[in-house]
Parts: C-alpha cells; sequence; structure tokens
C-alpha cells in the first residue's frame, strides 16, 4: 500500500509517521467500486442475450461476451457511484456487436440491466479479495458468486465484503453519440 505525504515533510529514519482512514469515505469508495463491477456483468449479460451476431472471443466470469472489456475506454469511482465510458467503434462492429440496435434499444437494456441487479443483490453473495502476494505489484481478484458462478477478475481496489451492504443499485445508460455510451451506476442506501 502507498501513502501520500506532504511534500514539505522533513522526515528522518526511525521517526514514526501516523496515518488515518477516513472509513465513511473509504466504504463509499468500496461501494462504488464493487457495484462498477457488478453493474459491468450485467451489461455484459444483457447485451449477450440480443445484441451480439457473432461469437466473442473474449468472454466475462459468467461466459457472457465481454462487451465491458471491448468497449470500455474510461472507468472512474466515486463515493457510491461508478462512471463507465464505453465506444462502440468499428472494431466493436467487426467483432460481432450490433451498436445501432443497442443504440436504438438502450432505455430497454437500461431497464433489464436494472432487474437483474436487482436479482442479484437479493441473493446478498458474498465478495472477496484473494491477494497473491504481499507486494504492490503483487496480482489481485476479486470474487463473487452471481447466478451460482463464482465470478473472478483481476482487480486492485478495495470493495465490500458482500452484495447485501450495496441494498440497491441504480444504472443509467445514456447515448453521448453515435460512437459513445456512458454507463452511470448508483448505490442507494
Amino acid at each position: 500500500m502507498v501513502h501520500r505525504i506532504a511534500k514539505q515533510a522533513v522526515l528522518s529514519e526511525g521517526e514514526t509517521v501516523s496515518l488515518s482512514v477516513d472509513k465513511e469515505y473509504q466504504d463509499s469508495l468500496s461501494r462504488g467500486h464493487s457495484a462498477g463491477h457488478i453493474a459491468s456483468l450485467a451489461l455484459n449479460k444483457v447485451l449477450a442475450e440480443a445484441y451480439w451476431r457473432k461469437d466473442a472471443d473474449r468472454k466475462d466470469g459468467l461466459g457472457h461476451y465481454d462487451f465491458n472489456s471491448y468497449a470500455q475506454e474510461q472507468s472512474f469511482v466515486s463515493p457510491d457511484a461508478c462512471f463507465d465510458n464505453y465506444r462502440l467503434g468499428k472494431t466493436l462492429k467487426k467483432r460481432g456487436l450490433n451498436t445501432a440496435q443497442v443504440l436504438e434499444k438502450l432505455k430497454e437494456i437500461e431497464s433489464r440491466v436494472n432487474q437483474q441487479l436487482s436479482l442479484w443483490l437479493s441473493e446478498g453473495s458474498k465478495v472477496e479479495m484473494q491477494l497473491e502476494g504481499p507486494y504492490l505489484t503483487s496480482s489481485r481478484y476479486w470474487h463473487c458468486r452471481l447466478d451460482g458462478v463464482d465470478v473472478v477478475m483481476p482487480c486492485g481496489g478495495t470493495h465490500v465484503t458482500t452484495t447485501s451492504s450495496l441494498e440497491r443499485l441504480n444504472v443509467e445508460l445514456r447515448a453521448i453519440d453515435a460512437n459513445y455510451i456512458e454507463m452511470h451506476t448508483h448505490v442507494s442506501r
């Protein structure tokens, strides 16, 4: 773990530095981060059911076409929220996503993603982090059971310990233009 200190700090070997964590703020970031992972898996599932015309090479931990890893350009976690920006470019179309249909049916997709999230949260699954070593460069993996499957994905962030702590998730999908959509995920408590 790395902690920043003020640049003006003059420290000598052997001195003690005290650190404190704002637990409430950290917990809100953990909720936002876990919500982002679960929402991306729900979006992948909904899109895999009707919006791909070819078998995609890349699959997520549930075995669905991994739209999130193909199209995600940005992801920002904030307190009780996650923002994802997706590019629907030529490469994604060549891989088989019906991007025009996705844009046309965005509100329907949003509704189905929110239904899926409600179903998953009602299961109250455990969320765990598997650490491959003690170093900053050691691999870390997020684990969560969804649809009866242990989903594993690489991730170095902090997370909730159970989906029950998310209580309710709501996703908003927005078309920015013919090549970009955004997913805004909010945790309600």
